[in-house]
C-alpha cells in the first residue's frame, strides 16, 4: 500500500484556508502564552464523511473532509477582591467590629468626625 503523506493533503483542504488558519492560531497561541505564561492548546480536527445527497451522480462515491481548527488560549488571572466576613457570615468590604479603626487623617485636613 502506498501512503500518500498528511503533508501534502493538508494544504488540498478548503483550498489551503485550513493550513492558513492553523497558522494563525498557532501565532496567537504563541503570543498568549508569551504575555501569560501559561499553556495553549490547538486541534486541527479532521471529519471524513460520505458524501451526502448526489452520490449517485459519480461513478465511484466520494468522500468529504471537513478541517476545523480551533485553539484554547491562556487568559490572565481575574482580579481578585479583598473581602471579609461579617457577623452574620455576609461578605462586605468593610472589617468586622473586631478591627478597630486608626482614625487617621489627610494631613492639614480635619474630618467632619474629629473636627470641634
Amino acid at each position: 500500500m502506498n501512503l500518500r503523506s498528511a503533508m501534502t493533503l493538508l494544504p488540498e483542504l478548503r483550498d489551503g484556508r485550513a493550513i492558513t488558519e492553523l497558522s494563525e492560531h498557532i501565532h496567537k497561541a504563541i503570543a498568549a502564552v508569551r504575555a501569560h505564561g501559561k499553556s495553549a492548546k490547538i486541534t486541527l480536527e479532521i471529519t471524513i464523511a460520505p458524501l451526502k445527497g448526489g452520490a449517485e451522480k459519480f461513478v465511484e462515491a466520494p468522500i468529504t473532509f471537513k478541517a476545523e481548527v480551533e485553539s484554547k488560549l491562556p487568559q490572565p488571572d481575574a482580579e481578585e477582591t479583598l473581602m471579609f466576613v461579617d457577623v452574620d457570615g455576609n461578605p462586605t468590604r468593610n472589617p468586622s467590629e473586631r478591627q478597630k479603626s486608626l482614625g487617621l487623617n489627610v494631613a492639614g485636613h480635619q474630618d467632619s468626625k474629629t473636627a470641634t
